[in-house]
């Protein structure tokens, strides 16, 4: 089995279930710990299907 399909196992999210998520109003961080990935992963994610992020400040205000 090859490293970057380990990778794959651990995650616990599609990545239509993070987009999903993060349209919601969930962190990156909140989701990163969903999914079992890192909120860097989540953003690589969301940059991959051209999902419009939100600014920084918007994210740590609950």
């Amino acid at each position: 089995m090859g490293e970057r399909t380990k990778k794959l196992l651990k995650r616990t999210l599609t990545d239509q279930e993070v987009i999903k998520l993060y349209v919601k109003g969930k962190s990156t961080t909140e989701i990163g710990k969903c999914a079992n990935v890192s909120s860097r992963y989540v953003r690589m994610v969301l940059h991959k299907h051209n999902v419009e992020m939100r600014s920084f400040e918007s994210e740590s205000i609950p």
